[in-house]
Parts: structure tokens; C-alpha cells; sequence
């Protein structure tokens, strides 16, 4: 076989996965980017003063109290559900109030207990009172 030959099986080789990749970036990995891109764009839009105004009722709550469920609901507009969902993604977490109501916190604020620490509660607090 003559080298111009070998030369041109060579170039078709590279012109087709040249050709391949690129049609790959644009039609599967551009179009997906550009949607990614417009969806953050939309949370933002309709989440982001949601977000916001969540952050700020927490961040001026009282500790041992949250901020009620019905509040934080009423106050920023949200269903439920979204409600619920924007407070894990700020970073709360909710509790029952002694009074039964739904209430949020930051974790930090308010961490879990573990299995361990609550069983050792229980146990010291029942030895008190007997």
C-alpha cells in the first residue's frame, strides 16, 4: 500500500471521531448545560426571596422556640411541601413543640441527640425522680 493511502484511511479515521465528538458536545451536552443553567436561573427567580425571607426568620428566632411551621408558612407564601423542602436545603431541622406544634431551627442551633444521650437522659431524670 502506498503511504497516501495509508495517509488518507488515517484522516478519515481521525475526521469521523472529530466529527463524532462534536456532534455529541452539541446536541447532548450543550442542550443539557443550557437547561441546567435555566432551571438554576428559575429557582432562583422563584425561590430565592423565599429563601431569603426563611433565613432571616430564623436567624431571628428564639433558640429554645424555632419558628412555627404556620408561621414561616403564612409569612413566605409557600405550600407545605416547598416549605419543608427550602427549610433542609437552608440547613433546619423540625421539632415538636411542648404544646404539639410543628417548629424549625437551624441544626447547629439545635443538634440531634443521639439513641445514647437519650436513653442517659432518661435514665438520670428517672433516678431523679424516684
Amino acid at each position: 500500500m502506498d503511504s497516501e493511502y495509508i495517509a488518507g484511511i488515517i484522516g478519515g479515521l481521525v475526521g469521523g471521531l472529530v466529527g463524532t465528538l462534536g456532534a455529541f458536545l452539541t446536541g447532548y451536552w450543550g442542550p443539557r448545560k443550557l437547561q441546567a443553567e435555566r432551571d438554576a436561573r428559575e429557582e432562583q427567580r422563584i425561590w430565592g426571596p423565599r429563601k431569603a425571607l426563611i433565613e432571616e426568620m430564623l436567624d431571628n428566632a428564639i433558640i429554645t422556640q424555632g419558628r412555627s411551621f404556620k408561621t414561616l408558612s403564612k409569612v413566605t407564601g409557600t405550600p407545605n411541601d416547598d416549605l419543608r423542602r427550602l427549610l433542609v436545603e437552608l440547613g433546619a431541622r423540625g421539632f415538636t413543640r411542648e404544646n404539639g406544634e410543628e417548629a424549625w431551627i437551624y441544626k447547629d442551633a439545635r443538634p440531634l441527640k443521639s439513641q445514647a444521650e437519650l436513653a442517659k437522659e432518661t435514665t438520670i431524670t428517672s433516678s431523679q425522680s424516684t
